[in-house]
């Protein structure tokens, strides 16, 4: 058996950044040696609602559909289809993971103009804040020291634009409604939160660049995400119809749609893939409570 080419670390964030931060997604090179000579691996990333400052060290990502590289440092907000990037030279990436709109009110960019988007981090970031992530983080000898450079940046720019202060509306909507997120309907949803529809329309497309319709469908789509990998390693797995009722899908072929559209593939070709690949990799390996 070959060795693993990369090794992917997923760690938490500081107390200090739990309001924002889900965690780093750390992947690097599993040797010291030059990166491996080849055709550029491809990695597909599920449709999902969580938002990303996503740093790369050595190596690049490439856009394989236009054949572009995909800019070092970037902001990301909710994906609402999958996104497909080639490895170029085995590239090393730090990502800070972030809370759902998140990255918009770290950023300072509306939610809408990150949501499906990859955003120049020089565009956004002070000089100072990016020559911190492109060039002093990469110089640091041990992930750890990497991470509390990412952390130092993070935690100036909130403090500086006052983030951490304040109630967050849409933050309490979701704390009272993510368990079962999914199963709920969008009325049932402004009950629990208090809003009208129209209201919590307004809420959550400025916080996340979404609507709830489609927040719900992702948050369906992520809990058969979980459940199935919860049974991937099992003998008599769940049958699928109690599957789709558990996620919050009206049937098997109601699931078995939003599965092929937000992650490319139908329930057993992705449940093999959960039990076969690196889980961090995945958005839905990471923690559900926003």
């Amino acid at each position: 058996m070959s060795e693993p080419r990369y090794r992917v670390l997923f760690l938490h964030p500081s107390p200090a950044l739990a309001k924002h931060v889900v965690g780093y997604v750390v992947r690097r090179r599993a040797g010291s040696g030059p990166a491996p000579v080849g055709p550029a691996q491809t990695v597909s990333f599920p449709a999902n609602v969580y938002s990303a400052l996503s740093i790369v060290h050595r190596g690049a990502l490439r856009d394989p559909v236009s054949g572009s590289l995909v800019t070092s440092a970037t902001f990301s907000g909710a994906m609402t289809l999958p996104v497909r990037r080639e490895l170029v030279d085995e590239p090393e990436i730090t990502t800070a993971l972030l809370k759902p709109g998140a990255a918009a009110r770290i950023s300072r960019v509306p939610s809408h103009e990150l949501t499906n988007a990859w955003v120049d981090a020089q565009d956004i970031l002070t000089p100072d804040e990016y020559l911190e992530i492109s060039e002093h983080l990469a110089e640091q000898p041990t992930v750890a020291r990497q991470i509390m450079v990412l952390e130092q940046m993070l935690r100036q720019r909130i403090e500086r634009h006052a983030l951490g202060t304040g109630a967050d509306p849409l933050a309490a909507v979701l704390e009272r409604g993510s368990f079962g997120l999914g199963r709920l309907k969008v009325a049932e949803l402004a009950r629990h939160a208090g809003l009208s529809e129209r209201q919590l329309n307004r809420r959550v497309m400025d916080a996340l660049g979404i609507g709830p319709k489609m927040l719900l469908r992702l948050a369906r789509v992520q809990e058969s995400v979980r459940l199935a990998r919860e049974l991937s390693g099992q003998r008599g797995h769940r049958a699928l119809a109690q599957l789709a009722r558990d996620a919050g899908f009206a049937d098997v072929s109601h699931m078995t749609k939003e599965l092929r559209l937000f992650t490319s593939q139908p329930p057993p070709q992705l449940r093999e893939r959960l039990r076969q690949s690196n889980l961090n990799e995945w958005a839905y390996e990471l923690p559900q409570d926003w």
